[in-house]
């Protein structure tokens, strides 16, 4: 069971909305999968240390779902979600 509360900032469920709405439109059962497998994996962190620091802002760690990277902060039991990131786009859009 996973000791760590996950918080979502607003940025990352934008982010979330925008890729499950860009996906529906082709597939409504692909999208719930990408949402699910993206939520589910940064809900089930356990070792938060594990992932990897983002080259762009050293300040934040990642991981990686698919072709989504999902960045966090981690402080006193609490992963802040900050933004979800197509990893196929210029990092300079995040």
């Amino acid at each position: 069971m996973n000791s760590l509360n996950v918080l979502w900032t607003l940025e990352a469920e934008n982010d979330i909305d925008a890729i499950y709405e860009y996906y529906f439109e082709k597939s409504p059962d692909a999208a719930a999968r990408i949402i699910n497998d993206i939520i589910n994996s940064a809900e089930s962190m356990v070792f938060t240390d594990q992932f990897q620091i983002e080259e762009y802002r050293i300040d934040v760690r990642r991981i990686i779902i698919r072709n989504y990277k999902v960045l966090y902060t981690f402080e006193d039991k609490i992963v802040n979600v900050l933004r979800v990131f197509d990893a196929r786009q210029n990092p300079s859009k995040m």
